[in-house]
């Protein structure tokens, strides 16, 4: 990709990994060293979401075992140490519904699976069945909208992922933006997002709006590019799937337009991402849960986001696998689990004050709940009744 603007450089690693599982069986991830013991039970994929869920595999075996390692949950003077289950459910959502309705009777407390459309299917299972759920990974606004009692959430919602990066163009002088989305679930909450930032501010001009299905081909790509030269945009906001950012940076690499900024969601987390376009990837800005360079962030369990980096990496460098350097998706997932723990340690208090989590930006909402920048106390009111 050409260099413009103030941008950043962005370096992604791709990673692949093929983990081979039995779908619908039960597993020990951590055992509770000793009792009493609470067991907390996730659901995760393989197959086509098989990286994803690798990540998200580590990141709450690695708090559960940190937990435990430290002693344990302390809950009104009563030492409580995690037992951690897991089913895979080999990116199938009926699976994933049927794995968690196994893991009602084992369970005090579900963790979410990966992905909005799971997490959906998964948050009404924890509803009807009463059992508490913190989701690690689910953006998309829908699956918030239900009025569920027992969900919190520790991700930012798909509709605030466009608006900080159109200020911060706008702040460099960036008034006219082209958006590309695809009209699939999250994409399209994405950019609906993006479209009301737009129009919010009457400085800012829509100069143009494209909705495709499924995957963008090259060809449509190409169109993209062609579409957002010609009407002057400022900013091309591509919002896609994991597989549409190859083409749309192929199709601008290869034409004469030369924006301000090219912002993309998702494309950065395929792990074929890098490999494909190379240094093309520079100056592309896009969103995240979660970065080992964030600053500002820290509390009592993890400390920074850099150490909880360095926990992460120490604990998976010696697998044989490509899996040892951390990803948001793990640190979302420790995040749920230490969201979880806390408010079970806070449960007898009126203290408010414990809001951030492994250098994690926490906004989520679940019954108006916002964890991290938000209500606290309903975090404590969802999470701590069970014991």
């Amino acid at each position: 990709m050409k260099e413009y603007g103030k941008s950043t450089p962005v370096v992604v690693v791709g990673l692949l990994m093929l983990v081979i599982h039995r779908a619908g069986a039960q597993e020990v991830v951590v055992e509770a060293p000793s009792s009493p013991s609470l067991t907390v039970g996730f659901s995760y994929p393989t197959g086509g979401l098989g990286n994803e869920g690798v990540y998200l595999y580590n990141g709450y075996q690695l708090w559960a075992e940190q937990v435990n390692d430290r002693g344990g949950v302390n809950v009104q003077g009563q030492t409580y140490f995690i037992r951690l289950l897991a089913m895979d459910d080999n990116t199938d959502q009926d699976q994933t519904e049927q794995n968690y309705r196994t893991l009602e009777s084992p369970c005090d407390y579900f963790l979410g699976p990966y992905g909005s459309s799971f997490s959906e299917r998964a948050a009404a299972v924890a509803e009807e069945l009463g059992i508490p759920m913190v989701l690690s990974n689910a953006a998309s606004n829908a699956v918030y909208e239900n009025g569920y009692e027992n969900i919190v959430s520790v991700v930012t919602l798909a509709s605030d992922y466009c608006p900080p990066a159109i200020r911060m163009y706008a702040s460099e002088g960036a008034r006219r933006f082209y958006v590309a989305h695809s009209s699939r679930g999250f994409a399209a909450e994405v950019a609906e997002g993006c479209i009301a930032a737009i129009a919010g501010d009457a400085d800012f001009v829509l100069t143009g709006l494209e909705s495709y299905d499924s995957t963008i081909s090259l060809v449509q790509a190409e169109a993209v590019v062609e579409a957002a030269w010609l009407s002057a945009s400022h900013v091309l906001l591509s919002i896609g799937l994991l597989d549409d950012g190859e083409p749309m940076v192929v199709a601008e690499a290869l034409s004469s337009y030369t924006p301000y900024g090219f912002f993309m969601t998702s494309a950065p987390g395929n792990p074929d991402f890098i490999d494909n376009v190379g240094s093309r990837a520079n100056y592309l800005v896009g969103p995240s849960q979660w970065a080992p360079q964030l600053e500002g962030y820290s509390d009592s369990f993890w400390g920074t986001s850099a150490n909880y980096k360095t926990t992460y990496e120490a604990r998976y460098n010696s697998n044989e696998d490509d899996f040892d350097e951390v990803s948001f998706i793990a640190a979302s997932a420790s995040a749920a689990g230490t969201v979880l723990h806390l408010a079970l340690e806070s449960a007898s208090s009126t203290d408010s004050a414990v809001r951030a989590i492994p250098g994690h930006n926490a906004k989520g909402i679940g019954r108006g709940i916002r964890v991290g920048q938000g209500d606290w106390r309903g975090a404590i009111r969802v999470l701590g009744f069970r014991v």
